[in-house]
């Protein structure tokens, strides 16, 4: 066979089946395209060589192991998922939790990391008020606060007061016996009236109720009887809300009388509890000495309600860790009588500086009610004059007795 002749076939060969090649390497440059499904091993991960071009998408169920630095996820990515929501928002949220708990809780004023709730539970933390009182057993602030006591200023001290006070006596022992008048028309203007009620020899343990009414309380400071015929009794003066439990308010004192004479005989006066009742009794502690004694009329020395148009409270300053431009909040306040609209017959001001310069909340949010009567609303972020030095301020208008009385049971602030 001659050489020419060999190098001419192979010239000649340009497709050989792979079976023929049975010995040997193939150099990698012969091999310029390999299909993946030829492949049935395992490629080492150091040959495997890929850049972003190459990932266009990646489902992220692959993604079963490490940690993603922080760096690698955007803000957006986060905030699109909580739409609605951010960090005021949230504030906002948690200060209505904290100020339900205070005002149902009856909790004083405290403090929270850059916040401060108070739900009046006592002074603390108020720092001005003006034509403003808090109301010591419902525990909110309002226009309405208490006047001077007189006999003459209330309609409950004489007169006709049927429509406005039941009168009961205990039956056994009966206090007023023989021909003592029927419950409610006991001191039916007495003085000129045949109503009275008649003291026997011993009741000890009896007593004389009088109940303002379900839902109304007196704070009553005095009591004065008119009196006719002799005798001597000693009473104490009680007080309750719940006509079982019952408080003595006024030490164990005699009634006696004056003959056949009408005099007034003022027993208690300038009690100095603090605490309305809805109930009052005389309490007989010891016997009368004759029988014979004609009780006329019971007259009541009650601190007035005094309804002011306007009002101002201020709370006590609270320090930021740090300088402040912007404060927000959250009230719960009720109607006691008409119907507030906030911005006008209540607004609030917030201060960062201690009240150098005051700026009225940015908006009031939809009343939620709840508890009843009482409604939470939410006051909007506010900026105002950079200080540290926070503080809230309520402030009322247009209260009138009976037709708009505006209750303020509690405040919490967020800065």
């Amino acid at each position: 066979m001659s050489t020419t002749k060999v190098t001419d076939n192979l010239r000649e060969t340009t497709q050989v089946d792979a079976t023929k090649i049975t010995t040997g390497t193939i150099p990698e440059a012969r091999i310029t395209s390999l299909d993946a499904t030829k492949l049935t091993g395992t490629v080492d991960n150091a040959r495997i060589s890929l850049d972003a071009n190459e990932i266009p998408s990646l489902d992220t169920a692959k993604v079963t192991s490490g940690t993603f630095a922080d760096a690698r996820i955007s803000e957006s990515s986060v905030t699109q998922h909580v739409t609605g929501y951010n960090d005021a928002t949230i504030k906002a949220d948690i200060l209505k939790l904290a100020i339900h708990q205070a005002v149902e809780g009856n909790r004083t004023a405290y403090n929270l990391t850059d916040s401060f709730i108070d739900g009046f539970e006592d002074d603390t933390g108020l720092t001005t008020q003006t034509n403003v009182d808090r109301d010591t057993d419902n525990e909110y602030v309002s226009a309405v606060t208490d006047g001077t006591a007189d006999y003459t200023t209330d309609s409950y001290a004489s007169g006709n007061r049927t429509s406005l006070i039941t009168v009961t006596r205990s039956s056994s022992p009966e206090l007023f016996s023989s021909t003592a008048p029927s419950n409610n028309n006991m001191f039916v203007d007495g003085i000129t009236n045949s109503g009275n009620a008649y003291f026997g020899t011993n009741e000890v343990g009896g007593w004389l109720k009088f109940d303002f009414g379900s839902g109304v309380t007196k704070l009553v400071t005095g009591l004065r009887f008119w009196l006719t015929n002799g005798y001597a009794h000693d009473f104490k003066l009680e007080a309750s809300n719940d006509d079982t439990n019952w408080t003595t308010i006024g030490s164990s004192v005699e009634i006696s009388g004056g003959g056949a004479t009408m005099m007034p005989s003022e027993l208690w006066t300038g009690l100095s509890h603090t605490t309305k009742y809805r109930y009052y009794r005389i309490y007989e502690t010891a016997a009368g000495t004759t029988t014979g004694g004609d009780l006329r009329e019971v007259e009541f020395k009650i601190v007035p309600i005094v309804v002011s148009a306007t009002g101002t409270l201020i709370s006590d300053p609270q320090t930021a860790s740090s300088s402040r431009t912007s404060v927000s909040g959250v009230i719960v306040y009720e109607d006691a009588s008409g119907t507030a609209t906030l911005g006008t017959d209540l607004k609030i001001y917030f201060t960062a500086n201690n009240g150098s310069n005051w700026t009225e909340a940015s908006s009031y949010a939809t009343a939620v009610t709840y508890s009843g009567t009482k409604k939470l609303v939410t006051l909007g972020a506010t900026t105002v004059t950079t200080g540290t030095q926070i503080a809230i301020k309520a402030v009322w208008a247009n209260q009138s007795s009976g037709s708009k009385e505006t209750r303020l049971h509690g405040y919490g602030v967020n800065y």
